[in-house]
Order: structure tokens, then C-alpha cells, then sequence
């Protein structure tokens, strides 16, 4: 059966997705500065960084296996609201970017699961 230009399009969008989530989960896991300072703001505890970099990782890396994909972009919706959250309440900065990648990835989801 042949696959549609959007079929693509929506595939590529999910492994940049999975991408950016597998980048981010080694920034933390790596202990980068950046990272540390912006997890020491939420205040939780550095338990915390380890804990969304080891949710990352794993939605990122669903999101490059057929089977998972959708469950790897849920994964990714859901921590990105998550991080909006932090963004507005205890990071206190923008916070727009977090509302765009759990809107893309919800889509995304959402288109998966119609696909099957």
C-alpha cells in the first residue's frame, strides 16, 4: 500500500520529536550545567532531573519503533505539559514553546492511533 506525502510528513515530525526528547534526557542525564540549574529552580530535588531524563529518553526512543510510537508521543505530550507547568510556576519563563510540542505530540498521538 502506498503512503500518503502527509503519512511523511507526520513521521518525520515524530522521530524530530523523539530526537529532541533523546538530546534533552542526555543533557540531563550528563549533568549539564544548564540542566542542573533549571531543575535546582523547580526545587523538587535533583532525584527529579534523573526521573524526566529517564521519561524522556524512553518517549523518545518509542517514538522511532512502529509498534510504540504513539505510546512514545503520549509520553512526550504529557512531559511536555508537565514542563509548562514548571515553566509558569517555579522556573518563571517561557513557557509558550512547552504548549507547542504537547499540541504537536497530542496530534501526532492522535493521528497514530486513527492510522491503526
Amino acid at each position: 500500500m502506498k503512503q500518503s506525502k502527509t503519512y511523511y510528513l507526520k513521521l518525520i515530525l515524530a522521530y524530530i520529536l523523539g530526537a529532541i526528547f533523546v538530546a534533552a534526557s542526555v543533557m540531563k542525564l550528563s549533568g549539564s550545567k544548564m540542566e542542573v540549574e533549571l531543575f535546582q529552580k523547580v526545587g523538587i530535588g535533583m532525584w527529579f532531573m534523573y526521573f524526566v531524563a529517564v521519561w524522556e529518553l524512553t518517549a523518545g526512543v518509542l517514538t522511532f519503533i512502529k509498534k510504540y510510537r504513539r505510546i512514545g508521543l503520549i509520553l512526550i505530550a504529557l512531559a511536555s505539559v508537565g514542563a509548562g507547568f514548571a515553566q509558569v510556576f517555579a522556573i518563571k519563563q517561557d513557557w509558550i514553546h512547552t504548549v507547542v510540542l504537547a499540541f504537536l505530540a497530542g496530534r501526532l498521538a492522535y493521528e497514530e492511533g486513527r492510522r491503526v
